[in-house]
């Protein structure tokens, strides 16, 4: 008898959880829909000179370049420059994410790829490294001489925040990173209790 009742208690111990998972999948893909609703573009922070964080916010992509720096022990990302249109940002990707895009887009050359992710105050390394990507783009283009006295590459501090802004976007960010790994937790243990009720009550029955 009281096996039977410890058969049924993992039993309904495991719809419990697999129920508990399905129901925060849901609110997690809520609160996802939500933060998107809520995305501010981030010309509207960069074009301000505002040097607002943690801001939820987008880029439409046309194109990506980089990467332009890295950090040395994250070798799978890195700073990259993004393209909308004829405007530019600084974003922290990850470099396999960087090639689907860049892949997207060439084959999609009417579209756009949304990036999303949080707003950073760009460190000053990084904005160097952006100067000298800059310099070597105006080299090769020859676009926007006007805001460039004396029509030098060479630009200064003023001028680069006038095409990146003081903020990066990071789109390595996992939003409800916490949520997620509850989530998988619950799944996991329901799914092994269910399947060791059905190894306990109809496999070895069978068998």
């Amino acid at each position: 008898m009281k096996k039977v009742n410890d058969t049924k208690r993992i039993l309904i111990i495991s719809i419990i959880l697999i129920l508990i998972s399905a129901l925060l999948i849901l609110y997690r893909e809520y609160k996802i829909r939500k933060l998107d609703k809520n995305r501010v573009e981030l010309f509207n922070i960069t074009n301000s000179g505002a040097k607002a964080t943690d801001i939820n916010a987008y880029i439409n992509a046309t194109y990506i370049e980089g990467p332009i720096a890295s950090y040395k022990n994250k070798d799978k990302y890195g700073f990259y420059v993004i393209f909308d249109g004829n405007v530019q940002y600084l974003a922290y990707m990850k470099n396999s994410d960087v090639k689907k895009i860049n892949r997207f887009l060439i084959d999609n050359p009417d579209k756009t790829k949304k990036i999303v992710g949080e707003t950073k105050m760009l460190p000053s390394d990084i904005a160097n490294y952006g100067k000298e990507f800059v310099k070597n783009w105006l080299d090769t283009n020859h676009h926007h001489e006007e805001i460039i006295e004396n029509h030098s590459h060479d630009i200064t501090d003023e001028e680069f925040y006038q095409y990146f802004g003081y903020i990066y976007l990071d789109t390595t960010i996992s939003a409800f990173k916490t949520l997620t790994i509850v989530i998988y937790i619950f799944s996991i243990l329901g799914i092994m209790l269910f399947f060791d009720w059905i190894y306990n009550n109809l496999l070895l029955k069978i068998m």
